[in-house]
C-alpha cells in the first residue's frame, strides 16, 4: 500500500514531467545542476537552393482553337531564393521568403502533341513560424503559415492576364546549429492558391484550376542579432527526471 504523501508526490513529478516535454511551465531557469546559458537568436538571413515541384496543371480543358483537350504544366526544376526572420522569442518568429525557379512549362494536345515553353516561376510568402517542443541545444523543429504569393513569367505566359496570384502557404521544417552563428535549415512548403488565366484581347479565360506547388529546399542560416540569457531543455543535459522535478524545470531554449 503506497502512503497517500508519496502518491500525491508521484502524481504531481508525472504532471510536471508532462508539462516540462510539452514547454509550458513558464517558470524561471534553474540555477543548479545543468543549467547552460545559450544566447537566443533574434534575427537571421537563410539563403537556399531546392526543388520547385508544381503537383497539378494549370490549364486542363477542352479548346476551340485546336478542337482538342489542351493540358498546360509548370515543369520542375532547381530554385533559388533567400529568407529573412525575426524572432519574436525562443519560439516564434516572422518571416518573408522570395524565391525563383526557371521553370518551364510543358504543353500537350490532344493528349498526344506536347511542346516545351520558357517559362519561370516567383513566389514569396510571409509567415508565421512557431517552433515545437522539445526542442533541443544543437537542433529544433518548427511549423509555419501564412501568405503566399506566386507570379508566373517568360515567353509562355507573354499576352496573357492573371499571371501572379494570392494564396496560402503551409510549411515544416528544422534547423541544425553548426556554430555559434549559422545554421543548416531544411525546410518543405506547400503553396496553395488558384490559376486562372485571361486573353486580354477576347477576354475569354481558362477554367480555375486549384494548385499545390511544392518547394523542398536546404539553407544556410546566418544569424545577425542574439540575447543573452539562460535557456536550456532537460531533455539534453543527461540529468534525471527526477532529479530536475526536486531542483526545477528549466524552460525550452
Amino acid at each position: 500500500m503506497i502512503p497517500a504523501n508519496l502518491r500525491r508526490q508521484l502524481i504531481v513529478l508525472a504532471l510536471e514531467a508532462a508539462a516540462a516535454f510539452l514547454g509550458v511551465i513558464p517558470r524561471a531557469p534553474a540555477q543548479g545542476i545543468g543549467s547552460t546559458a545559450v544566447p537566443r537568436v533574434r534575427f537571421e538571413i537563410t539563403p537556399f537552393v531546392g526543388v520547385y515541384l508544381p503537383t497539378a496543371s494549370i490549364i486542363d480543358q477542352f479548346t476551340l482553337a485546336c478542337g482538342c483537350e489542351v493540358s498546360l504544366k509548370q515543369k520542375t526544376n532547381v530554385a533559388v531564393g533567400g529568407r529573412v526572420a525575426d524572432w519574436l522569442n525562443d519560439r516564434v518568429a516572422i518571416e518573408a521568403s522570395v524565391e525563383y525557379s526557371g521553370s518551364g512549362v510543358r504543353a500537350t494536345y490532344g493528349g498526344s502533341v506536347s511542346a516545351d515553353t520558357s517559362a519561370n516561376i516567383v513566389a514569396g510568402s510571409a509567415q508565421l513560424l512557431i517552433g515545437l517542443p522539445p526542442r533541443l541545444l544543437s537542433a529544433s523543429f518548427y511549423v509555419s503559415g501564412g501568405v503566399g504569393l506566386v507570379a508566373h513569367g517568360g515567353g509562355g505566359y507573354a499576352g496573357t492576364n492573371g499571371t501572379t496570384r494570392f494564396g496560402g502557404v503551409l510549411g515544416a521544417g528544422t534547423r541544425f546549429n553548426i556554430g555559434r552563428s549559422l545554421a543548416v535549415r531544411a525546410e518543405a512548403e506547400d503553396y496553395v492558391f488558384s490559376a486562372t488565366f485571361t486573353d486580354p484581347t477576347t477576354g475569354t479565360g481558362t477554367n480555375a484550376r486549384f494548385q499545390n506547388d511544392l518547394v523542398f529546399s536546404l539553407g544556410l542560416a546566418m544569424v545577425l542579432g542574439r540575447t543573452g540569457g539562460p535557456s536550456v531543455s532537460p531533455f539534453t543535459t543527461g540529468q534525471s527526471i527526477a532529479r530536475y522535478a526536486r531542483d526545477g524545470w528549466a524552460p525550452l531554449p
